[in-house]
């Protein structure tokens, strides 16, 4: 293993910072064999110099792999044929990465984000677009926060679709952050997930790390999907880099009275994608197929009727009799029969939504 797979809590904390280190040697090895004479020549402050200089002369190899090998964890340097080959195309790709699980299936990828403040509309179309990745036999990768990224983990492990979470910090539990998002972590990697950072073990999240690990989450993904985020938000930065790399971005339209949802509304203003229809989520994409749900199939006339006026917004008995005609009873009927095949959900007071 080479030193680049090594960093120490204080190397990200300098070396991530002053980019011009990576620019003036691609190659670690070459800075580190490097004479002191060009570390002082560097443009840090003279306490980081020295600081780096004593972190350099202490460090002990061996034991950074005893305890990557004791937490099983993996390093991949960039050199790595087993570095994913999406990631390296972006302009400032790790050097390596830290991995918990395996990366595997990474030919289909693409991100479910969103705000950690969620509404209930926000939930049920993540859960929605999430359980699409089974049918298309695609990975989902997110960022384990708390809020629109914990809710697309924990419905892809639900319906057996393989998740990766990228964190900004180290991947041992003892680093992992949030705190609530621990168990389902576990549960990631129970489920043949993976869980990534560029960051070692031991390596606490920052303020500064957490666009960071946008940046990878982005550079993975073949298509970055936001499914709710404010103007303010860490989703749009990871939705503005996937546009930067190239990638395909897609947005959930919200209404204009939804504070949480007008990041995703001026992302579709601005060009991205606008997923208007679940069932049709994949459409736009060249290398994709047209993808209609089994239940879409199954539906008898009457059924897709009521099934066409309902959304993920609620909608009312009065309102769906204005637009079906039918009589009260054969719609509360039909219904009923929706909401047990698991098509639509009663919310309460004979509310109705979309599955």
């Amino acid at each position: 293993m080479k030193k680049e797979g090594l960093f120490s809590h204080f190397e990200y904390a300098t070396v991530r910072r002053y980019k011009d280190i990576i620019e003036v040697a691609k190659d670690f090895d070459i800075f580190w064999d490097s004479p002191m004479k060009f570390i002082h020549l560097l443009p840090w402050q003279q306490k980081i110099k020295e600081q780096f200089i004593f972190w350099k002369q202490h460090f002990d190899q061996e034991r950074a792999i005893d305890t990557l090998n004791t937490l099983q964890i993996s390093c991949i340097e960039i050199s790595n044929p087993a570095y994913p080959s999406l990631l390296k195309q972006i302009t400032d790709p790790p050097i390596c990465l830290f991995v918990r699980g395996t990366l595997l299936n990474l030919d289909q990828i693409s991100a479910v984000v969103g705000t950690r403040k969620y509404t209930s509309y926000g939930q049920r179309v993540t859960e929605q677009i999430t359980k699409t990745f089974a049918i298309n036999n695609c990975t989902l990768i997110s960022g384990l926060a708390l809020g629109i990224d914990a809710i697309a983990h924990h419905t892809a492990i639900t319906h057996g679709i393989r998740t990766i979470a990228v964190v900004a910090g180290g991947v041992d539990e003892d680093s992992l952050s949030p705190k609530p998002n621990i168990r389902l972590s576990q549960k990631i990697l129970q489920d043949g997930g993976a869980i990534i950072s560029e960051y070692p073990p031991g390596f606490k999240p920052e303020t500064y790390t957490f666009p960071r690990r946008n940046r990878i989450i982005a550079g993975l993904s073949q298509e970055v999907i936001v499914t709710e985020a404010p103007m303010r938000s860490g989703a749009l930065i990871t939705a503005h880099l996937a546009l930067d790399y190239n990638r395909e971005v897609a947005a959930i339209p919200h209404s204009i009275e939804n504070i949480q949802g007008m990041g995703c509304n001026d992302l579709i203003a601005n060009g991205a994608r606008c997923i208007y229809n679940i069932a049709e989520m994949f459409t736009a994409s060249s290398s994709q197929q047209h993808i209609t749900t089994q239940k879409q199939l199954s539906l008898s006339p009457i059924e897709q009727k009521i099934y066409q006026v309902l959304s993920f917004e609620p909608t009312g008995i009065k309102q769906i009799l204005q637009k079906v005609p039918l009589s009260e009873p054969q719609i509360l009927s039909t219904l009923t029969k929706l909401e047990i095949s698991d098509v639509i959900k009663n919310i309460g007071g004979m509310q109705y939504i979309l599955c």
